[in-house]
């Protein structure tokens, strides 16, 4: 299974919240659409979502706290790719910043993160993690 860090706390609105669409500045590669990735928060905390959330009237005070999960929070299925807005579905379109936004649907939070070190990129997650969140992906 491949697994994409996201900086806190946006991984967090992909997870809990609703976000369905991850900024990169590259497409997902073929062989990951249509295929379900881990979602994994990663250690950078970004002050910027913060202010957004303020701004869309979020809830916020839980996003001040830089003491937020790592670690892989959910999976989601990569649906698409939007880029400049195009494919952007209406809903989403305060989530996109482009110039490539990966659609993702079908996802899957934890209630509790699975510990696990992330990495730039695309990645493999280890075979014991990924026993793991098949076995809470069937739960």
């Amino acid at each position: 299974m491949k697994a994409l860090t996201v900086y806190r706390p946006w991984s967090l609105f992909i997870a809990y919240g609703d976000k369905r669409v991850e900024n990169r500045s590259w497409r997902p590669p073929a062989h990951v659409l249509g295929k379900r990735v881990a979602i994994h928060s990663g250690k950078h905390f970004d002050e910027y979502p913060v202010e957004l959330a303020e701004e869309l009237g979020l809830i916020a005070d839980m996003l001040h706290a830089k003491e937020l999960p790592t670690g892989i929070v959910a999976t989601a299925i990569v649906s698409g790719c939007a880029e400049r807005m195009l494919h952007v579905p209406v809903d989403q379109e305060r989530w996109f910043s482009g110039p490539f936004g990966w659609l993702l649907g079908d996802v899957k939070a934890f209630r509790e993160p699975i510990p696990c070190l992330g990495a730039q990129g695309l990645w493999t997650v280890p075979e014991d993690i990924e026993k793991e969140i098949q076995r809470r992906n069937a739960a």
